[in-house]
């Protein structure tokens, strides 16, 4: 049961990441069709950098958190000029001068950085926005990550454009090792119905098709909401109570949560939403888990990390 609740509170990273994939599923990013495409063309903003267009010593932007960290993971980071806002991670990135926001780039003070190539989420950048970048004459490579396995994809894309292809694919090789150790295990595992909370309000959850729902699976998660038509979307708590999860996974932005490096913690049911809800499976055994969001709803490296620190509070008693 979908509903159709209020806008995300723009503050939030994870929401805004979230809702613009939902838009995109959904077909509502009307600002696509503002320019589109000429049929029979390839649309230039989706056509990536070719052996031709190859800089040996780029100054590169990014245009989202998970981009600044997955050019470090390529061995890259000191081509790294710029970021967008939220990228946090690694530390170094913290210093760099911010271009705005996915919604809300500044193009004067990008074309005063003269970047030689950008950087841009495939499927969360807008289509308009990555036409206009070609349109004032920035080379745009668009990185696509839909499944866990293309991190590591990604990760030797950019270190081939970049020049740190060998570093790429020892990192990219590292990533997919522990993927697929975590696939074997996640076999054997003891399979429960979980919530994904992505957040609260409005409550929001994410499908089969996004990645966050196959990170958790690696602990044995089913996601109840996997048969959603949209990557994420609104729901009723109502419907959630319906579908009786055994778990419910939160992705909580309060920083002071994860202090100290643990990346998630058991919350108490009556500290949450669900406290009203005292006969709903995840309530009665207490196995309402908060995970850091910024290890778990980026799709790089780190994101083993959260799935990590889940599957460890699953086995707690």
């Amino acid at each position: 049961m979908i509903h159709q609740g209020k806008r995300h509170d723009s503050g939030n990273p994870l929401f805004g990441l979230l809702f613009f994939v939902a838009l995109i599923g959904a077909g509502v990013a009307a600002l696509a069709l503002l320019e589109p495409a000429r049929p029979g063309q390839p649309d230039p903003a989706l056509t990536p950098v070719g052996h031709e267009d190859f800089v040996a010593h780029p100054r590169v932007v990014t245009l989202a958190p998970h981009l600044a960290e997955l050019v470090y993971a390529a061995g890259a980071g000191n081509h790294l000029q710029a970021v967008t806002r939220y990228s946090d991670f690694p530390p170094p990135v913290k210093a760099l001068p911010q271009v705005g926001d996915a919604f809300a780039l500044d193009y004067e003070k990008l074309l005063r950085l003269k970047p030689e190539l950008v950087l841009a989420w495939a499927d969360g950048t807008p289509l308009p926005v990555q036409r206009k970048l070609d349109q004032i004459g920035l080379t745009v490579e668009p990185i696509r990550i839909q499944r866990l396995a293309d991190i590591g994809a990604a990760i030797r894309r950019i270190g081939t454009v970049l020049g740190t292809a060998t570093e790429a694919r020892q990192q990219a090789g590292f990533f997919e090792q522990e993927l697929r150790q975590r696939q074997q295990v996640a076999g054997s595992l003891p399979k429960q119905r979980v919530f994904i909370q992505t957040s609260d309000k409005p409550l929001y959850t994410v499908s089969g098709q996004h990645w966050i729902s196959e990170a958790v699976g690696l602990c044995g998660l089913q996601n109840v909401f996997a048969d959603l038509p949209l990557a994420s979307a609104p729901v009723n708590p109502e419907a959630v109570v319906s579908r009786q999860p055994e778990v419910i996974v939160m992705l909580s932005a309060e920083s002071q949560a994860f202090q100290g490096g643990q990346n998630a913690s058991r919350v108490a049911p009556e500290k949450t939403l669900w406290g009203q809800w005292p006969q709903l499976p995840a309530v009665a055994s207490g196995r309402i888990i908060r995970v850091n969001p910024d290890v778990l709803s980026r799709p790089g490296p780190r994101v083993l990390t959260g799935v990590a620190a889940l599957c460890e509070q699953l086995q707690a008693r």
